[in-house]
């Protein structure tokens, strides 16, 4: 047996998919990185859709614990949990999130049920809206597909052309498609990370429209994320704003991400969004149980304001799976 073994599971990727999908490798490479500095052995791996495939070959490893950025299966994000899932009938330690919490984060209509039940405000549903003023204004969303999949400009629409647009995306990238209430405002996101001294919240980020045109909707659509030649992508900049000026909005925020922690039980670490309307109200978009991972994204630089390393973090989130004790994680702090 090899106790000091960590599988890094991750999407199975083909040499020719978009950036999007790509990124999943970029952070199996920075998470082996970071657990080869812990001490740690690693062996990177795909997660095969032959669920027996999948299990004969951690079976033949036998790795202390799986590190799992398994973020679709085949491509569909719906299908995430299947990981989580089928690593802990193998009775095998892994990071992040459980099956349920990534199960019902994945599905953004039921994450609206659960924050909804929880009196947390999320935006409406157009689907569960009999009458709205002709100015209200509405975003189409993938129901179950992250990374912002589908999301442009022209997402952002009336009442009248909502039907039209969700058919549109059905036809043009499948799967289930929805709409919710578009929220004019400011753009947050909240990163948590569980250390042996409980859940902590990082340091707010807010994403900054910068030189927008006049009626160009606010929002972190697929160019912003992953096309650097666009204008969306060169100007939305996540900025960390100075917590004295919005001390009553940071802490809300904090504490209804929290709040998701519990409601979702979400494990390791997680991402909760947030816009933020004309009377400051904080509304939750989404809660991310297994967010980007990769040195350049949001989790990373939430870290680095923190003043907390990605080795660091990536030991807390070895504790949290029950592998590294406190004495690893202080030692790493």
């Amino acid at each position: 047996m090899n106790n000091n073994r960590v599988v890094i599971l991750h999407d199975d990727v083909p040499p020719a998919a978009p950036t999007d999908q790509q990124d999943t490798l970029v952070q199996a490479n920075a998470i082996a990185t970071a657990l080869e500095a812990l001490g740690f052995g690693t062996t990177r791996m795909a997660f095969d859709p032959d669920l027996p495939t999948t299990a004969a070959a951690l079976r033949e490893l036998n790795p202390v614990a799986v590190f799992n950025l398994v973020e679709s299966i085949s491509g569909i994000g719906r299908l995430a949990h299947i990981a989580p899932a089928w690593i802990e009938a193998l009775a095998i330690p892994f990071t992040g999130s459980g099956p349920a919490a990534m199960l019902t984060t994945t599905d953004k209509l039921i994450t609206k049920l659960w924050l909804a039940r929880a009196s947390i405000p999320c935006p409406e549903n157009h689907s569960a809206t009999s009458i709205k003023s002709d100015d209200t204004l509405w975003i189409v969303k993938s129901t179950t597909e992250d990374a912002s999949i589908g999301l442009e400009a022209t997402s952002v629409m009336p009442a009248s052309q909502v039907e039209a647009k969700i058919a549109q995306a059905k036809h043009r990238f499948g799967g289930d498609w929805f709409a919710e209430q578009y929220i004019e405002g400011r753009e947050f996101n909240l990163a948590l990370l569980q250390t042996p001294d409980g859940v902590q919240v990082l340091p707010a980020a807010e994403i900054a429209f910068m030189q927008f045109p006049d009626g160009t909707p606010h929002i972190v659509d697929y160019a912003a994320k992953w096309d650097p030649d666009s204008f969306a992508y060169q100007n939305t900049v996540r900025l960390f704003p100075d917590s004295s000026a919005d001390t009553n909005l940071i802490e809300r925020m904090g504490t209804t991400a929290l709040q998701c922690w519990d409601i979702f039980q979400l494990r390791g670490y997680a991402r909760v969004d947030f816009r933020v309307d004309g009377n400051g109200i904080p509304w939750v978009l989404e809660v991310n149980a297994n967010p980007c991972l990769a040195p350049d994204a949001g989790f990373a630089a939430a870290l680095q304001q923190a003043g907390l390393s990605y080795e660091q973090a990536v030991a807390a989130i070895m504790y949290s799976a029950g592998v590294a004790s406190p004495e690893v994680v202080a030692k790493a702090l």
